[in-house]
C-alpha cells in the first residue's frame, strides 16, 4: 500500500511537471512567433506615420517586461487612414515611446494591413547609421555647458570637458 501511494506520488508530479513545461514552452514559442512576425513586417513592410490612440497593459510580463496592446491610426501615404492594433513586449527602457497620442513610424503588411509593426528609435537608428535622434525638447536655457551658463568653462580659460559635442581639438 505504501509502495503504491509513492509511485501514485511520482507518477503525479511526472505528469504535472510535463504538462507546466509543455505550457512555458508554447507561451514562449508564441512570443518568438510575434517577434519573428514583426520583425519580418520591419524589414518587408511599407512605412507610413501613425499615431498612438490606446495602450492598455495585458497582465503578462516577459523578463519583467510588460507586455502591451497598442491601437496605431495608421496614415498610409495616398491611402485612407485607419486603426490598426498589436501586442508587444515593451522594453521599461522605451515604455515613454508608447504613450497616447505619440507620433510612431509605422510599417504595414501590404498583403493584410492589419499586421503592423511600430519602429522603435533604436531600430530606426539601426536602420540608417547617420540618422540623428530626435531632439526631446529644446536647447538648455542661457546654452553653452554649464546647462543655464554662458559657455564652458564657467570662468574662462581651460579646455573643454571630452565628450562636449564641439570641434576637436587640434
Amino acid at each position: 500500500m505504501f509502495a503504491t501511494t509513492w509511485i501514485f506520488t511520482i507518477v503525479t508530479i511526472v505528469v504535472v511537471t510535463g504538462a507546466s513545461l509543455a505550457l512555458v514552452f508554447f507561451i514562449l514559442r508564441g512570443f518568438h512567433k510575434a517577434a519573428k512576425e514583426e520583425q519580418r513586417i520591419l524589414q518587408t513592410g511599407t512605412p507610413a506615420q501613425g499615431q498612438i490612440v490606446a495602450v492598455n497593459q495585458t497582465g503578462t510580463y516577459v523578463n519583467n517586461q510588460p507586455q502591451v496592446h497598442i491601437v496605431v491610426m495608421v496614415y498610409p501615404s495616398g491611402g485612407q487612414p485607419y486603426q490598426a492594433q498589436m501586442t508587444k513586449i515593451v522594453s521599461l527602457f522605451e515604455i515613454a515611446q508608447y504613450q497616447i497620442g505619440s507620433q510612431v513610424q509605422v510599417y504595414f503588411d501590404p498583403q493584410d494591413p492589419s499586421k503592423i509593426a511600430i519602429a522603435t528609435q533604436a531600430q530606426m537608428m539601426a536602420a540608417n547609421p547617420g540618422m540623428m535622434p530626435p531632439m526631446q525638447g529644446g536647447p538648455p536655457m542661457g546654452g553653452g555647458y554649464p546647462p543655464g551658463g554662458g559657455g564652458y568653462p564657467p570662468q574662462g580659460g581651460g579646455n573643454p570637458p571630452q565628450g562636449w559635442g564641439g570641434p576637436p581639438p587640434a
